[in-house]
């Protein structure tokens, strides 16, 4: 897990992948780090099926900030106060999604899917 990085040299990492033309990550792992925003290259990666961002500064979680390809999604111990649409009703395919200390994901993947 990558810790202690800024904003800023998290999205220059993420925007080498994509320059370089790897854009098969599956997994992103950004955990303790102080982000104040979800990177917005993550939506560019169509494969990305992981993503940890847990325990950061993050406060909203913006439009197409998730690709549809997202299974597992963890932002707990973040100041999120705002979701926008889009990002997590309709979306079929999580398996777990763990938002601040909320941890039970097998309850909460299933109110997601409708089940």
């Amino acid at each position: 897990a990558a810790t202690g990085i800024s904003q800023e040299k998290a999205s220059d990492v993420l925007n080498l992948f994509l320059q370089n033309g790897i854009s098969p990550l599956s997994l992103v792992d950004l955990q303790y780090n102080g982000l104040t925003s979800v990177p917005l290259q993550l939506s560019k990666f169509p494969q990305l099926r992981t993503l940890y961002l847990q325990q950061q500064a993050i406060t909203l979680i913006p439009s197409g900030a998730c690709p549809d390809s997202i299974r597992k999604l963890d932002l707990h111990l973040n100041l999120i106060s705002s979701i926008a649409p889009g990002n997590l009703n309709g979306k079929k395919n999580y398996i777990c999604v763990k938002i601040l200390n909320y941890s039970n994901c097998n309850w909460y993947s299933r109110k997601l899917r409708g089940n």
